[in-house]
Parts: C-alpha cells; structure tokens; sequence
C-alpha cells in the first residue's frame, strides 16, 4: 500500500520493509502556456514557407512529474511484491554488456504495455483507479480504450487513459512541456514566441556528451559504455527534472501517428488501444545532437532519426531493449476527483481511516501538525487556483505600486534558506498586486502571493507592507493551507470529504480557496487565527532579516486598528487575532526581531523599496 506520511517530501513511498521504494515528484506549473512552434524543414533549420509549425507543449493544468526515469529498482520491486505472483511480471533487459544491471540504472526494456501495467499497479497501491484498461491477461498485452459507458473513467479528448487516475504515462504536450519549457517563461528563442528551450537540459546550447554527473547542460550521449544511474544522468532542467535529455528514450501516452503530423488543436484520431505510440528524449548511444534534441523533429519521418532499433514507430507490445524506460506523472486534483456514492457509510469510514494514518507534523515553531496532503499536491492546488484568480480580478497597472510590491517581496524571499523551506515546494515566487480596494492580502501554496491595492492605504511605507508580506510567506513556510485544508477533511469532511463523495459541482479551485478563507470563510476561526499568530512571529523574523525595520509592524497593526473603526474594516482582521493581543505577541518577540534586523543591515541588507 502506498505510505501516506512520506509524502510530505513531494514523494510517494510504496510498500515497506525490503520493497519499499520512493518516487520524488516535480511540480509542473504554469498551466495555459502557448504551444512550441518548430519548423518543420531539418535539413535547413528554417521555416517552410516563412512560418514555423504549431507543435506541443501547451497544458492547461498543474501537473507533476517524476523527476527521474524509473530504475530498475523499482520494477524487481514490482515483480516481488504483485507482478511475478499474478503473472504480471515485467522483465528488464541485461545490461550486462553495458554499465551493469545495478538498482539505480534506468529500467530499460520495458514496452509501452509493461510501462502501462506498473503504472496501473501504483494506482491499486494508491488507492485510485487504474489509468489503463487491460480485457486480457497478458503483461504485454495491448490496452482497449475506456468507452462512454465507463463513465466515471472515459474523457472523450484522450480514451486511453481513465479521468480519475492519479499517476498515468506522460502525453505528447506533457512530456514536451516538462522537457523544454521554461519554467520562469523568460527564454527567447529564433521561432519568435519563446519560452521552449531547444534541449531539455534547461538551454538552448547543444549539451556536453558526458557518462554521467550532474553539469549543466550535460547529457548522457554518444557513449557506448551505457546507461548512467538516474540521479546522475546529466543536467536537471528549469523544472528540476533530471536526464530527461539522453541516457535512455521515454515512451508518451499519445499515438505516435499523431504526434508529428499534427499541431495544436487538430483532433487525434484514437482508433484502438494497440495504436503505436513513440519514444521521446533521445538515450546513451545516440551518436548526433539531434539524435537527443526531440523538440526539433516535428515530423513523423524525422522521429525515426533518433528511434533506437528499427526506427519507429514503435508497437505497444515491441520491447527496444537496453535504450528504453519511461517516466510517469502525477495527475491534477488529487484527492478532488468526484466518485459514485454507492454507500454513505463509505464517507465516514474513510474519514476515520484518514485520521488513523494521515502524517502528524510539527511548524517551525514547534506545535503538533495533522497534514493529510503531501506538499506538492499543496503546490499545484495553490498555483491552479492563483491562475483561476489572474483571470476573474482585475490586477493593477500602477506601475510604481507594482514595483514597491515586488521589491518588498523580493526582498523577502531572497533570505529564505533550504532550512527556512523545509519540506515545502515553491519553485518559484510570484505575486501579484490586483485592483481591490480592501486591505487585504493572502499567500497560497506553491508560493503563490497576492495584495489588494487597498492595503497601501493601511501600510503606508515599505516597512509596514514588508510585515504583511513577510507574514503572509510565513503562512506558506509554515504549511497552514496544509493543516486546513486537512482539518476541514477531517472534521467537516468539507472539500475533499463529503463533496468529493456526493459528487457536488463546487470547482475544485473555489473549494480550496474557500478553505483556506481566500475570497470566502468557512467558520474555522480558532483555528485560522492560531495560524495568524504563527505567521506574526516568523513574518517578523524574516522582515527583519530582510533589512525591513520590525517596529514597524507595530505601527501596521495600529493602523489597521484606526481603519477598523471605519465604515470598511479591514477584510485581514476578519481572520486575525484581536489587535491588543497581537501587539503585545509582536512586542514580546521584538527584541529577538531587533537582533536580526541589526545584523541584516549590517551585513548590507538595505532594501530600498519605494
């Protein structure tokens, strides 16, 4: 079964004792991304005609994938614990010949019909839907497409795989998103929409051929020793997926006849489960740049350049021997996916079973923690909901306002040390000032950080705005969302508890925000201003180390006092302890704050927001 308390850590552990094995997940942001563009024309490197041709890449959705190849670890672990004794078992090519047949080397020999199978057992293990559906009994036996009958599972826009899996095979615009996107969307490129790098190395300079390590833009080819080990197969890219240029090819879910003939937007024709799908990222024997340079083979004829047997495409059941692995993906709303209430009493007993096996944690002030969540589930529910946001508020264009903000929180986040961040994931900061005239302001998961214009007429100097934001980064350091949410599956069953049995519409994105009082309350007062008092005290840290004066979150505080008196109070006092008690909090942790603040400014911390 699949351990529960590991996957705090962004990873999820199956079995224990001598089979147990991790996988460690990366989140995939940005969701709505444009599409790559990719000429079509090789031999020239330029565009046919003077236009370059839609491609992949686009994903409308927070996604996470596993940031290295499955090992061959995991797979003997498989076979010992559900496929040898069900006749499921998988087998690995020798690799004997090559760097050996060690844990950590990349499990290559799998088909695309064996990769589907482990994939459906980490489901079973999960407790979730298969992704693949198997009529018949063989390991590599084709898959049939799920039908509209299935209605819990089929999704017209891709049959092969069930809308309620949690881990599934990687998609055409998956993998390529996860290989060559820019994870900060800052790269310019020659095809003039930008942010695709041209190798999945995290740049657009061809890689150094290297038999292992971890250089940037390195990558395990043109080196007939063999495979590297998975944590050491060359650069790990903006999104911290690691090797995924070289040291073995990668199957993708979608047909292969489809991949390279089509671009964005065209329908893809799903004719059966034993349609051919292809192979993606290049391996350790590949001899030529573009031999590991797929986002530049957008054609069907061309993919065969880097296929490594017969040249491809390849059939589900076809094994290609010591060049092929696969890696897999973690699904969005994990956890939010609706199911037939067959028994009320389901409800209640699964309840209870959470709160039996749910991982007890501790903030980093040292109180006792119940977070059912793993953190990166945390992170891509945060950042969906933040984009959800972008779209219905309407964000400021006064620039000099946007430009104090950014520099305040900047300024903070550029302290936080791995210490700081424990277990959390944030791969990037982002906030945003939107037009709202309340004083308010929230953080989200994933480092995902908003602020109403009308705060800065509360917090009227950089000082004051730093408490608030450095408060608001406390509630992400200490995983508040996390405890929420889980207290409201808990106790109320709320969110991922009774709605997600009764099927009810709410979208999954306002249920989070609702929870963690984003936009609307939710009756957990108590409990929210715990967390309140929490964030105070590490905000007032980390302002301090910042170079912000934390005095001045007394005289915030005053502030918000003076305006709750008026015909708007403040909307963040609605969640916040009483401005007496929290003043007096602030005063008794001020000579600690001081210290710090003393240090930063003379280390050369002066922020100079303005």
């Amino acid at each position: 079964m699949l351990t529960l308390p590991s996957i705090q850590a962004a990873a999820f552990t199956f079995r224990s004792g001598t089979n147990e094995f991790t996988m460690d997940f990366v989140p995939i942001g940005n969701p709505g991304n444009y599409h790559d563009v990719i000429s079509s024309s090789l031999d020239s490197g330029t565009p046919d005609g003077g236009a370059w041709v839609p491609f992949a890449g686009s994903v409308d959705y927070v996604y996470s994938i596993v940031k290295y190849e499955v090992s061959r670890d995991m797979i003997t672990k498989y076979n010992a614990e559900f496929g040898t004794a069900n006749g499921l078992a998988i087998s690995l090519q020798d690799m004997s010949a090559y760097t050996g047949n060690g844990p950590n080397k990349p499990a290559t020999g799998l088909s695309w019909n064996e990769s589907a199978r482990f994939v459906n057992w980490l489901n079973m293990e999960a407790g979730e839907s298969p992704a693949y559906e198997f009529t018949t009994g063989g390991v590599n036996d084709n898959i049939t497409m799920w039908s509209p009958s299935d209605t819990l599972d089929y999704d017209p826009n891709n049959p092969f795989r069930s809308r309620r899996a949690r881990f599934a095979i990687p998609t055409r615009d998956e993998w390529h998103k996860a290989s060559f996107h820019d994870a900060n969307e800052q790269v310019t490129t020659t095809d003039g929409i930008g942010n695709y790098f041209w190798f999945g190395t995290g740049s657009s300079s061809p890689p150094t051929s290297v038999s292992g390590g971890t250089g940037f833009s390195t990558a395990v080819f043109n080196n007939e020793a063999g495979p590297a080990d998975v944590d050491n197969a060359g650069s790990t890219n903006s999104y911290g997926v690691h090797g995924i240029t070289g040291n073995a090819a990668e199957w993708v879910e979608t047909p292969a006849a489809e991949q390279y003939s089509s671009g964005p937007g065209t329908t893809i024709a799903f004719t059966g489960g034993d349609q051919n799908r292809d192979l993606r990222g290049g391996w350790f024997n590949s001899n030529t740049f573009s031999s590991i340079n797929a986002r530049e083979q957008p054609t069907l004829s061309a993919i065969r350049s880097f296929a490594p047997r017969d040249g491809g495409p390849f059939r589900s059941s076809d094994i290609e021997g010591a060049d092929v692995v696969f890696r897999c993906i973690v699904l969005p709303g994990i956890g939010m996916k609706k199911v037939e209430m067959r028994n009320r009493n389901l409800l209640w007993s699964c309840l209870v079973t959470t709160l039996l096996v749910a991982s007890c944690a501790t903030s980093p002030l040292g109180r006792r923690q119940f977070l059912f969540h793993s953190e990166l589930e945390m992170a891509a529910m945060g950042i969906a909901a933040f984009e959800e946001m972008k779209t219905q508020m309407p964000r400021s264009t006064n620039a000099a306002q946007r430009r104090l903000v950014q520099c305040v929180a900047d300024s903070i986040t550029d302290v936080l040390t791995p210490e700081d961040m424990g277990v959390v994931v944030v791969q990037s900061w982002e906030t945003e000032l939107f037009a709202d005239e309340s004083a308010n302001a929230f953080a989200l998961p994933g480092g995902r950080m908003g602020v109403h214009t009308g705060l800065l007429n509360v917090a009227t100097t950089p000082d004051q705005l730093a408490a608030v934001m450095g408060h608001e980064v406390g509630h992400v350091l200490a995983r508040h969302a996390n405890e929420r949410v889980s207290q409201a599956y808990a106790a109320q069953g709320l969110l991922v508890g009774a709605s997600i049995f009764t099927g009810t519409e709410t979208p999954e994105s306002q249920q989070f925000l609702a929870v963690l009082g984003v936009g609307a309350q939710v009756g957990l007062m108590k409990f929210s201003r715990d967390h309140e008092s929490e964030a105070d005290h590490i905000g007032l840290r980390l302002m301090a180390r910042a170079g912000f004066d934390p005095r001045e979150a007394v005289t915030l505080w005053q502030n918000m006092g003076r305006a709750a008196s008026g015909p708007r109070p403040p909307e963040i006092l609605s969640t916040h302890p009483s401005g007496t008690t929290r003043i007096s909090r602030l005063r008794a942790a001020m000579p600690e704050a001081l210290s710090l603040y003393e240090a930063a400014r003379a280390s050369g911390r002066r922020p100079n927001c303005r």
